[in-house]
């Protein structure tokens, strides 16, 4: 196990420098993204390279999302938590250009290669630099690591200030009224459900969350949505579709 780690992290790092060398920018799934910040670590860069990067999220967005908006062409995106624009870039390319995708996305330097991204793929989406909180104005954000890994914290001495929005500020702000939901935002899924489970039940027909276990559990989660007429896929780990059942 430790000799496989150790020559993972070889070759990582040899991809990275590879990448790096080549002007920072890596293809997958036919996403070309910049990934040229000190943040995106070379194991990153190493499943980018790979086609293994977000994989659980791009088969279940294969499988349910993109169906969904095959069948149901007016359907807005709102995305909590953007990382690199992967994700946002794979919806923006099959998304109707009339309807609203909005991402909202806290890391200031991610935000940027966000947009770099989002120029990149020819996408439109509106890139909003906030931070999830179902009640407060503002929050501290880690950016002391790598960029997967920042988390709100008041215990870290490298944090910035990111002014917040909630799912019912997103409705009211753009005028939402039935959208497809995805979340990604390092544990404060759990606050988004515990308190905004109500906007959700009634704007989201389509919810994608991953979850981190360590800030609460998933399988109340998603007893909570079938309970309340969702239907709950998974490709295995800890990422979860739900469907509401018409």
């Amino acid at each position: 196990m430790i000799r496989g780690a150790f020559e993972y992290q070889i070759i990582a790092n040899i991809i990275g420098a590879w990448v790096t060398l080549n002007g920072g920018k890596i293809v997958s799934h036919g996403i070309e993204l910049n990934v040229n910040n000190p943040q995106i670590t070379n194991s990153v860069k190493y499943h980018l390279f790979t086609q293994k990067y977000e994989e659980q999220e791009l088969n279940l967005i294969a499988k349910h999302f993109h169906l969904y908006m095959l069948l149901h062409p007016n359907m807005d995106v709102v995305e909590f938590g953007g990382g690199l624009g992967f994700i946002s870039c794979i919806i923006g390319k099959k998304i109707n250009p009339c309807n609203k995708h909005i991402v909202v996305e806290p890391n200031p330097s991610i935000s940027r290669l966000l947009n770099s991204n989002r120029i990149l793929n020819g996408c439109g989406f509106e890139i909003l630099n906030q931070a999830y909180s179902s009640s407060l104005e503002t929050v501290d954000l880690d950016i002391s690591g790598p960029f997967e890994a920042g988390q709100i914290t008041t215990t870290s001495k490298t944090t910035v200030a990111i002014q917040t929005i909630n799912l019912e500020g997103m409705v009211k702000k753009y005028g939402l009224h039935q959208f497809c939901l995805i979340v990604d935002v390092e544990g404060k899924e759990f606050d988004l459900i515990q308190n905004e489970f109500k906007i959700i039940s009634a704007h989201c027909p389509m919810v994608l969350i991953e979850f981190h276990d360590k800030f609460g559990s998933m399988s109340s989660v998603i007893s909570k949505f079938e309970s309340e007429g969702y239907r709950a896929f998974q490709e295995g780990g800890n990422v979860c579709v739900f469907e509401k059942v018409e």
